[in-house]
């Protein structure tokens, strides 16, 4: 369950052409349609993507998307920052390193580490959310990650959480990544696992088939991808976090039964203080190394 599930990155240019946007092959499968959008799979590198008319990650107004409450301070944030930051210093001393969190959506885990003593900047080429969260603070830039690389930034770590899954062209966004990375520098990312069980077992139905997902990876499409944007993986593996017991209702509400359970404004709903662990092993964590 991603806790940035409509996430602002990059607007690519240009939706399908006919190849697969993984590997660039022609020999691609129809697999089914859902809610008129196309999911097709790369025999080739086995990639799975869907395929809109318009990417619908970008709108004009936060109205105008399904679910905004991952945008929100949550009282599960805290605990799910804290778990994650040690995770990423067992590999580098965050404390000594320069940090961009790409897409970084509300800012809320910027905000973390920098009250933390750790040097951390995000872009965010959403105008909606820029505008709304962090068009206030210096760190934030509005910028697409193509123009931060074309101007030879370099950072030592990169933040790339809830991100991949929301892309039209992941390759070319990860090509990117690793050139405004340092050598020997880390990127932490995280997405959605179509290889995982639920993902078999639920087919079409599985939650995660969804307007906002464009890129469906497995483990395997993320090792053959680093490869060839000179990233080793150092790691690769299922995670869970924590989810507020609110949001997890109104997830389910919105993404499965399509109505209403939970009011979404009900600030002191007491479901909100409850935090519960979960791991569905649908969310792929992985730690990249450059060169």
């Amino acid at each position: 369950m991603s806790h940035r599930s409509a996430k602002h990155v990059n607007k690519d240019e240009g939706l399908y052409k006919g190849v697969c946007p993984l590997c660039n092959s022609n020999n691609i499968k129809e697999l089914f349609l859902k809610e008129g959008i196309p999911y097709k799979k790369c025999r080739s590198c086995k990639f799975k993507f869907s395929v809109p008319i318009n990417n619908p990650n970008f709108q004009d107004s936060l109205n105008e998307y399904d679910n905004t409450q991952y945008l929100e301070d949550n009282i599960a944030d805290r605990v799910n920052y804290q778990s994650i930051a040690n995770w990423m210093n067992t590999y580098t001393d965050l404390t000594k390193q320069k940090i961009l969190d790409v897409g970084c959506g509300s800012g809320k885990f910027i905000r973390y580490l920098r009250n933390n003593s750790i040097e951390a900047y995000g872009i965010e080429p959403s105008k909606v959310l820029f505008d709304k969260y962090l068009s206030q603070e210096t760190y934030f830039r509005k910028e697409s990650i193509e123009n931060l690389a074309s101007k030879g930034e370099k950072y030592s770590t990169i933040v790339l959480f809830d991100v991949l899954e929301h892309l039209e062209s992941p390759k070319r966004f990860l090509d990117n990544a690793s050139k405004l990375l340092k050598n020997g520098g880390h990127l932490f990312l995280s997405t959605i696992d179509a290889g995982s069980v639920l993902s078999m077992l639920f087919g079409k139905q599985w939650h995660f088939y969804n307007k906002y997902h464009l890129s469906y990876f497995s483990k395997a499409n993320i090792r053959d991808v680093c490869a060839d944007c000179d990233l080793k993986i150092l790691f690769i593996k299922n995670h869970g976090k924590y989810f507020s017991m609110d949001y997890i209702i109104q997830y389910v509400q919105e993404f499965l039964f399509r109505k209403t359970i939970l009011s979404k404004n009900n600030k002191n709903n007491w479901l909100g203080r409850i935090n519960v662990p979960l791991n569905t092993f649908e969310i792929l964590y992985a730690v990249l190394k450059k060169g």
